[in-house]
């Protein structure tokens, strides 16, 4: 199958190679590349975002700003130390080099663990269409998505307090596998060990990475310890439906919720 290329140079040229039916937007490309491969997408033209300058990481005080076509090997920096976890869990190598981080926003179930995290850092991103700007919060992406005509430009969070920062990361392998659960935390205690705030996100529950407000609510205003981990995990279990594919069933999902909760939370 033949199709054009465009390599636009700015994210208005991106907009405007966009305008027209069965054209898509492509960073690392590798999951639109793969579903031409595979016979599942026939677009007319793919869009390439590589040269329209949204790669690279900005700090800026205590938050950090990532362009939405900056590969997921470029986020193993000193500032982001705390996601060693995550990318060490993505895929392999060779397609971490790839993959963008705008791009896995839009993985299906069961990949896509990097929106897990933004979700616990209540991340936003920065939206462009032909109607302009905007940012919109990670966790209404998830549930709305965006238009057809418009793109994630770059991501946004805040830089989690030391100690605060939780991931778990369940597999079938120890090295490029899917999730069968993945769980990311900001969790903050106060001086007696209380849970005084807490968002709690889930890979392998949903149709993409959700919050959980029972598994928050459940943790909240108790002491961090084994009961109070394995009480959010029932209660995320019994809030969330999961779902089955190659990797577990949705009954093992909700059996093994609360344990890696537990793990998740207090590293036991």
């Amino acid at each position: 199958m033949a199709f054009a290329v465009h390599r636009p140079e700015s994210v208005p040229a991106v907009i405007a190679a966009l305008a027209g039916p069965g054209r898509v937007a492509v960073s690392g490309g590798t999951l639109v590349i793969r579903d031409i491969n595979e016979g599942r997408s026939f677009p007319n033209a793919i869009v390439s975002l590589r040269r329209a300058g949204l790669s690279g990481v900005v700090r800026n005080a205590e938050t950090i700003d990532i362009g939405a076509a900056t590969p997921i090997a470029d986020l193993a920096r000193p500032e982001l130390a705390f996601l060693d976890g995550v990318l060490r869990g993505f895929a392999s190598p060779t397609l971490r080099n790839m993959a963008s981080l705008g791009g896995n926003l839009f993985a299906p179930r069961p990949y896509g663990d990097s929106g897990v995290a933004l979700l616990a850092l209540d991340a936003s991103l920065g939206i462009a269409g032909p109607h302009g700007a905007r940012r919109m919060p990670l966790l209404e992406f998830y549930a709305a998505g965006i238009a057809a005509d418009e793109i994630v430009t770059g991501l946004r969070f805040a830089l989690p307090a030391p100690g605060t920062w939780r991931w778990l990361k369940a597999t079938r392998r120890a090295l490029n596998s899917a999730s069968v659960l993945a769980i990311a935390a900001v969790v903050e205690t106060d001086s007696a060990g209380t849970v005084a705030a807490a968002r709690i996100a889930l890979g392998g529950v949903d149709a993409h990475p959700v919050r959980s407000p029972a598994a928050e609510a459940a943790l909240c205003g108790r002491v961090l310890d084994a009961a109070a981990a394995s009480h959010a995990g029932e209660e995320a279990a019994a809030a969330h439906p999961c779902f089955a594919d190659a990797y577990a069933s949705a009954w093992y999902r909700r059996r093994v919720l609360p344990v890696h909760m537990r793990r998740a939370l207090l590293g036991i």
